[in-house]
Parts: C-alpha cells; structure tokens; sequence
C-alpha cells in the first residue's frame, strides 16, 4: 500500500467519524461520497514519479515529551528549512516548498512509495524532545528509495531561538543534496531575516498558524513590535489580512483597520527590502484587495515570481488572481506550472477544476476536483464545487453528500448554498428557501462574508427570487478588486444589473 492510499484511508476514517448524519431520526456514520463520475472524466490514481537526483522533501517533527510548548515547530522548523535551501540552492528541488503532511515511513517499501509519489530522492525528518528544562531538535537526512539514513545532527534549542538550527541545517542539508555549494549560495543560506531571534520564533508562530489567518497575523503583529525593520514579518502580516478580507474573517467595525494594515504592512515590507519576493507577492495582494486594476496586481506578481521563479505559493496565488479576473487561458498556464513545482498541492487542483467548471468541460472539471479531494479531503470549497458538477449531470443524491461534506468540513456558507441550489434542481424550493433564510440571517449578523461564500449565495438566492437579499449579501463582501468585480460581472447577476444598488456596488469596483 503506497502512502498515497494510506493517506486517503486516514483521510476517510477521519472524515467517516468527523461526518455525522441524522436520517429519519437516527444518527449514522456517512461514508464519504465517491468520486464523481460525468461523461469525459477519469478515474483518480496515484501518480508514479521519476525521483529527481538532487531533490527534497520535508516531513513535520515528531514533539516528544517536554517538547509541547515548541509544537509550532513541527511544521514551521522543517518549512523553513525548506524555503532556504529552495531560495538559495534553486538546483536542489524542494517539492512544495513546504511540509509534506505524511506519516514518516517505517519500512524501506515505504520509503520507496514517497519516493514514487513526490519525485524526490531524499526526506528530511526528526523529532523534538525537551529534558531538564533544554530542548533538542533531532534532524535526520533519509535516501528514500532505500530508506538508509545518510545524514543525522541534534541540536540545542537556547535563547538564540530556532534561527541558527534552521541555517546550520540547511547549510549541512543543501551541501549533502547538491555537492560542494558556490560562495553565493553559501552566502544566501546563512542571510538572517532579523537579528532579534525572538522576532523570528514569533514570525515561526505565525506561520505554524497559516490556517488562522487571525492566529497568523496576531503573532507577525507581536514579531513586527520585537523587531519593527523586520521586512518578511510585514509581507507575513499583509498576506495574513489579506486572507481574513478575502474570507470575510473580520467584523464590520475592523474591515478598514484591517484594510490600512494590509497597505502599510505589504508598502512597508517593500521600503525594508525591494528584493524580497514575498514582500512583492504581499503587495500584490495588497493591489487585489484595494481596488487597484488586474494589470497593476499582474506587476507585482510578475515581480514576484521573477524574484522566486519556483515558488508555488507565488505561482498559485497569481494563477488565482488571473482567472479571477476573467483571464482564464493564462491563469490555467500559471496554475499548471505550480502544480509542477507542488504536484500535491490540492488547492491548484481544485482551482484548474473550477475553471473548467465555468468553461462547461464538465468531465475534466470532475477529474481534476476528484484530484484535490483525493489529495486534500478536508478541503471544503472543492467538496462544494463538485456538487454542483454532479448536479448539472442529475446525480443528486451525491449531489447532496458532497454539499454536506462541505458543510461539515467548516464551511456552511459554500455547503448549505450548494445544497441549495441541488435543491432546486431536484425541484425542491421550500427547502432551498429554508436552508437561503438561515444564510442570510447568518450574513446580516455577521454583517461580512467572503467573495466566494458571498457569490455562491447571492447565486442561490437570485435563483430562488430573492434578489433583495441577494443585494444584501453582495453588499456584506468587504474584500474588493478584481475577484469581486469580476464576480459582479458573472451573467448569474444579469436579473438585477440595473438595479440602483447593484449598479453601485459595480460603480465601485470599476477599473478593477
């Protein structure tokens, strides 16, 4: 069993327990929905790799007793390696640029699997451990298509903070990848962010909290008071408020604090360091979020990625803005070569999907949201959009199952209006306008939603003949720029275009 399969077997247990349904008054375990099925799709397999000679990934740290209070590590530590050998040896291919969510293999048919899934012929692992009030990081260097280990180091944690582990590391690591390294790269391993280790651990924190943007951003917050010239602590800020408007994470009364911050903290990340690829991809953010034009964000990402050509991150957030934009053709090109720089990266998937969704190939649309799901179960917006696949195509009972798995999976504004709108094709309005009623009751108090919640209910209310409440949820969108504007070009709102109140929301977001 490869560890693709295993994990997708993790994945449905977990989900299987996680997912209870009420039917005719009992509770039941839901099996997860199986893989979507219209005319031109195909069934998801696990992909073979060719092992790239000089190639790396990196698994999270095991936390030992006593460790507990440095958890944020097992993930930050082993990124962070990562990003520096990437950015600094770019001869060495670091899949993804970040922690590869598996169990560490046991056995060398193990070892040999992950080399087959990720294409990579080494597998950075390790544990941390605290005794007696000290703390030590075991880091260990793996060939996985033979399991033997052929480098090892423990390292003290002191009041230095994680920083010097995470250069000597990537130093020792890049040197046993790649051979004997030029003077340049020795130079770009050993560059320090911030010279205050405490800033950094903070910043650490912040990045260990990536699914909180709230989190997140507290802690850059904290590293940016300990280090205020700490120019990725505010590119890290910027990214992280630009998260929180775009899902409209923020109260009404903090959207234009949030709003301020964002613009400072990406302008003053560029002022510290115009070279820094992340401060550009934050001020690209920045531009898409504040209402400037797609070509002025299209600059900045283009900066961006000229900065860190092999950066997914930067390459899945560009592809996103492109085909938010409407630039559909080039935002699939973009988002291809980031699948190739990530192939597990299920949110690329997810996004080729959805564009293929909107062009009506519906049969690649259900491969490629297949994909994700298999790569990445607990990721809502997928589920969401391979329910209305499935309902273009009548198979409503799955339909259903996959609008509630999205649900379940923390996302009721994108699970109940996907549910709703199946509703409708089954022809069962009373309960589409029952689950529309509780959205809209739930966007009025919370008085924010985010682009893609607002749009999917606004969606299902127009279709329901509710476009005063439809109006009400487009109004709650505190994110702007080129998503939003060219959601409010989506012929779906063609019924209420000259409405006074759609017409403002449109004059607003013109020249974006």
């Amino acid at each position: 069993m490869n560890c693709a399969t295993v994990g997708r077997i993790t994945a449905a247990v977990s989900l299987a327990v996680l997912l209870p349904r009420l039917s005719q008054g009992q509770q039941r375990m839901a099996p997860l929905p199986p893989d979507c099925t219209v005319p031109g799709s195909s069934p998801v397999a696990a992909l073979a790799r060719t092992a790239q000679q000089a190639s790396l990934a990196v698994l999270p740290l095991n936390i030992g007793t006593g460790a507990g209070p440095l958890m944020y590590l097992s993930d930050a530590l082993p990124g962070g390696i990562a990003n520096r050998i990437a950015l600094s040896v770019p001869r060495i291919y670091v899949v993804g640029r970040r922690v590869q969510r598996r169990r560490r293999p046991a056995t060398p048919a193990e070892f040999h699997a992950l080399s087959s899934e990720l294409g990579v012929r080494y597998a950075l692992d390790g544990g941390i451990t605290g005794a007696q009030g000290s703390t030590q990081i075991f880091l260990a260097l793996y060939e996985v298509t033979s399991g033997r280990q052929v480098w090892h180091r423990t390292f003290s944690v002191d009041s230095a903070g994680a920083l010097p582990v995470e250069q000597s590391a990537a130093i020792e690591i890049a040197s046993r990848i790649g051979g004997a390294l030029s003077a340049g790269e020795k130079q770009r391993l050993r560059l320090v962010p911030t010279a205050h280790h405490v800033a950094y651990d903070l910043a650490l924190r912040g990045d260990a909290s990536a699914d909180d943007p709230g989190k997140a951003a507290d802690a850059y917050r904290s590293a940016l008071r300990a280090d205020p010239n700490f120019a990725d602590g505010y590119a890290r800020l910027a990214i992280a408020d630009a998260a929180l408007l775009e899902t409209g994470a923020v109260s009404r009364d903090s959207v234009d604090v949030t709003r301020k911050e964002l613009r400072y903290a990406a302008a003053r990340a560029i002022t510290i360091d115009s070279t820094s690829a992340l401060a550009w991809l934050a001020e690209a953010r920045s531009r898409m979020l504040g209402g400037r034009p797609a070509t002025a964000s299209s600059q900045a990402f283009e900066r961006a990625a000229s900065l860190d050509p092999t950066s997914p991150l930067i390459l899945k957030e560009y592809g996103r803005m492109l085909s938010q934009a409407g630039e559909r053709a080039h935002a699939a090109e973009v988002l291809q070569h980031a699948r190739s720089m990530d192939p597990g990266r299920a949110e690329v998937v997810m996004l080729l999907g959805e564009i293929a969704m909107v062009e009506h190939r519906d049969g690649e649309a259900c491969t490629l949201l297949n994909r994700a799901i298999f790569d990445d179960a607990l990721l809502a917006p997928a589920w969401a959009l391979r329910a209305l696949v499935r309902a273009r195509h009548d198979d409503l009972r799955f339909a259903w199952a996959d609008a509630e798995t999205a649900e379940r999976l923390g996302n009721p504004f994108l699970g109940e209006s996907s549910a709703a709108l199946v509703d409708l094709v089954a022809r069962d309005t009373v309960r589409a306008r029952e689950r529309l009623q509780s959205l809209w009751e739930q966007v009025q108090a919370r008085g924010a939603v985010g682009v893609r919640e607002g749009r999917s209910i606004a969606v299902a209310l127009l279709a329901t003949h509710q476009p005063k409440r439809a109006l009400d949820v487009l109004e709650a969108v505190r994110a702007s720029g080129p998503w939003y504007a060219a959601t409010l070009r989506d012929s779906n709102f063609d019924s209420v275009r000259n409405e006074p109140r759609f017409r403002a929301l449109a004059t607003a977001q013109a020249g974006t």
